[in-house]
Order: C-alpha cells, then sequence, then structure tokens
C-alpha cells in the first residue's frame, strides 16, 4: 500500500521519498493511517491549536469538533466561484501560530475547485502567519470534468484522506501525510492506536487500491450521470439557484425566497431530512442554502426532488 501511494504521489507531482512515507507502527514515518475521518482529530489532539482558520461553509464534522476543543474560529467566505483571498489572509492572521482546516479540491459543501495560484497564495500566507495547513482531500478524486486533471497541492500542507468517499462507504481507512518532522510527532500520540483503521480494514483498501484507477472511473460515471439528473430535475426553476457542481457529492442549492430552516421542517414532514446552511457555517450563516447530494439512486433523487417542490410551496410532482 505505502509503494502504491508513493507511487500515485509522484505521479500526482508530489515528491515523496521513501523515508518519508510510513505508518504508526514504523514509528517515525510521514503517513498514518487512521479510522475514517480521524485524521483531523488525530491532528488537532497534537497540535492543540488555540484558533483555526475555516472555509464559510465547510464541513459540518470538523465545526463541531473544533467547537467542542473550545477553538476559536477565524472564517474566510467561499462560494462556488472561489474563496476570497482578502478574507483569508484575514483569518490566517487571525489564527496565527494555529491551524488552518481547508477543502480545496472540490470544496464540501460548495464543489468550488481551488485554482494553482490560490493554492500558492496559502502557502504564502501559511508561511507568514505560521499556520499549518490541513487540505481535505476527500473530495479530489472525484473529479467529474471531462478529462480530469488535478490540480497541484498546497506547498508545505498536510495532507488528509479517507477512502469512505472514493471507494465505499463502509470503508472506515483515513490517512494522514505531510512533512515528516510534523507527523512523526503525531504518529507516537497516545490517540493513534486507538483511532488507527484496523488491520483487516487496511489490508481490505490495499487490496481495492490495486484496481484505483478502475474503481475510480467507474464512481466518476456514477456520480456524473446522478449528478446531472438532479441538476436536471431542478433547472429552470426560480425558487432555487445553484452552480453545476466541477466534483464533489452535492449540489449547494441557494433558496431564493424561503428559509433553509422552514423548508427542512417542511420535507421532514414528508420523511426526507435536509442539511440546511447554518449548519455548514461557523457564523451560522447561509439561511437560504440547502446541501443537496446526489449520491443516491436515480429513483430516490427523483423522490428528493418532489419532496423539495412540495416544501417549497409546489405539487410534488417533478421530471426532466
Amino acid at each position: 500500500m505505502v509503494r502504491r501511494q508513493r507511487r500515485e504521489a509522484a505521479e500526482r507531482g508530489v515528491d515523496v521519498q521513501p523515508e518519508v512515507v510510513a505508518f504508526p507502527q514504523g514509528g517515525d514515518g510521514a503517513e498514518i493511517v487512521v479510522v475514517g475521518r480521524s485524521a483531523l482529530a488525530l491532528l488537532s489532539a497534537h497540535l492543540r491549536p488555540r484558533a483555526v482558520a475555516v472555509e464559510i461553509p465547510t464541513y459540518t464534522d470538523p465545526l463541531a469538533g473544533f467547537r467542542a476543543a473550545g477553538t476559536r474560529l477565524a472564517g474566510c467566505r467561499v462560494t462556488a466561484d472561489g474563496w476570497d483571498l482578502d478574507q483569508l489572509d484575514d483569518a490566517f492572521r487571525a489564527a496565527a501560530g494555529g491551524m488552518a482546516y481547508l477543502v480545496p479540491d472540490f470544496q464540501n459543501p460548495t464543489g468550488a475547485l481551488m485554482p494553482a495560484d490560490a493554492r500558492l497564495t496559502v502557502a504564502r500566507l501559511a508561511e507568514r502567519h505560521r499556520v499549518t495547513v490541513v487540505a481535505d482531500e476527500t473530495m479530489r478524486d472525484l473529479d467529474l470534468r471531462d478529462g480530469p486533471a488535478p490540480v497541484r497541492r498546497i506547498p508545505g500542507s498536510v495532507l488528509i484522506g479517507s477512502a469512505a468517499k472514493t471507494i465505499w462507504a463502509g470503508l472506515r481507512v483515513g490517512w494522514i501525510r505531510g512533512p515528516a518532522a510534523l507527523i512523526g510527532e503525531p504518529a507516537h500520540h497516545p490517540l493513534c492506536e486507538p483511532l488507527s483503521a484496523a488491520p483487516t480494514q487496511q489490508l481490505v483498501a490495499a487490496e481495492l487500491l490495486r484496481d484505483l484507477e478502475s474503481l475510480l472511473r467507474d464512481r466518476r460515471a456514477v456520480l456524473r450521470r446522478q449528478r446531472d439528473h438532479l441538476c436536471g430535475l431542478l433547472a429552470g426553476d426560480d425558487r432555487w439557484r445553484f452552480t453545476v457542481p466541477p466534483g464533489g457529492l452535492a449540489l449547494w442549492v441557494r433558496l431564493t425566497a424561503l428559509r433553509a430552516d422552514l423548508v427542512t421542517a417542511r420535507a421532514r414532514a414528508h420523511g426526507l431530512e435536509l442539511s440546511p446552511g447554518p449548519s455548514f457555517a461557523a457564523d451560522a450563516t447561509h439561511p437560504h442554502h440547502l446541501r443537496l447530494p446526489y449520491t443516491p439512486p436515480i429513483s430516490t433523487l427523483d423522490r428528493v426532488a418532489a419532496v423539495l417542490d412540495l416544501a417549497c410551496g409546489g405539487q410534488g410532482a417533478r421530471s426532466r
């Protein structure tokens, strides 16, 4: 598994030397295999940042973890069109000496892809403000563009990822990769052993990685078809707006009139649980946004669109 990851890293333009790739059992390497999305929890427990720069909106689980630890959050706006780099500078300044948690590849929940020049800016800001950048690569391989071409990673960042999104939701294997001087220490943290992925899970992941390109090709084809189907169901309706994401797992939908909490309550009455925008925002903003995953089968997406129509005052009958 290590050899394969080294080869794939090299193919994607990442310089990974043999001495900086290892598992925690190896002691002082620069890759740690953990349970699911526990990578960020382990890094946070080790770094113990007083403040963290986060995107607004961002994935809900990290927000909950930071809040539970009493960490101060400094936010930077991101939309489907990209990152506000001036706000990012302010957020890094507010988190000086701490950490930044970013999702540069098909950002969750907006689906935005950070341009190469913005990644270089992030690296410069991190150096200026002494911020450790943790780049969540969970969505990186879910590139739904024609002829996907990965963008170079943020220089100097610590990378975390998970097989649950790219391969199979039940495969609870995640990882941390980064500079040996930094990653070697969390490998000895008391939480590392209980958070490490079970050997059987690692073996399953290693076996599936043998045919990773084929798995990703099939996974992308399914997601592309489901994304396009949901977009087709929702297109042309002035009750909401959205940008078709170039990758990832969901649409970030802005309601033009109704509040997300009202629509969520109405949808729940019809058996559909929606994710309202404020739950993704460190400052509880985005009251008119919803995150709509396109991971379910086509028949379920039809039902989602019909219930959303009902919750927004329609008749509940939508078809392409």
